[in-house]
């Protein structure tokens, strides 16, 4: 069987009883057999034009990352106003160089860095490590005396 000589129907079909029902719509398998029909031979996209994508280049990041270290309170609209020339992203980009290239989150209005920094990992070191020499020291008693709590790190400083 040729495949010039299937409807487009009839590719659907088989598309759908190899892959299920989330295989690719009725009118795409129309548009694809289309374009096989007018001469098409690569079922790879096409080379795009148009503007390469540098809104998360390692310029872009640092100045970001700058605006949001000197004022953590800064809002995302607030961030493009103090970027230096020369770099022009977009609302949607600096929200991503934010929450996935930098690992922040917006916590009490602050940005705040997801992970600990190694500060942050040594005083946490020191705190577990005087926890124990209280427990020597106390035995159980000392188990009745601690409160505690979610553990997030979040620092407020006012610069």
């Amino acid at each position: 069987m040729e495949a010039k000589n299937e409807t487009a129907v009839n590719i659907h079909r088989n598309l759908v009883s190899v892959y299920g029902e989330g295989c690719m719509s009725i009118q795409m398998v129309r548009r694809w057999r289309s374009w096989f029909l007018e001469g098409r031979q690569n079922v790879h996209d096409d080379e795009r034009s148009g503007r390469p994508v540098t809104a998360t280049d390692n310029a872009a990041v640092a100045a970001v990352r700058n605006v949001v270290e000197a004022d953590r309170r800064v809002t995302i609209d607030k961030t493009m106003i103090p970027l230096p020339p020369g770099i022009e992203i977009g609302r949607s980009s600096i929200g991503t160089i934010l929450s996935d290239v930098l690992n922040f989150r917006k916590v009490c209005a602050r940005w705040v860095p997801r992970l600990l920094s190694e500060d942050h990992k040594q005083q946490r070191m020191e705190a577990a490590r005087a926890f124990l020499e209280m427990h020597r020291r106390y035995g159980d008693q000392l188990f009745y005396r601690i409160v505690i709590g979610d553990e997030s790190w979040v620092h407020h400083s006012t610069p």
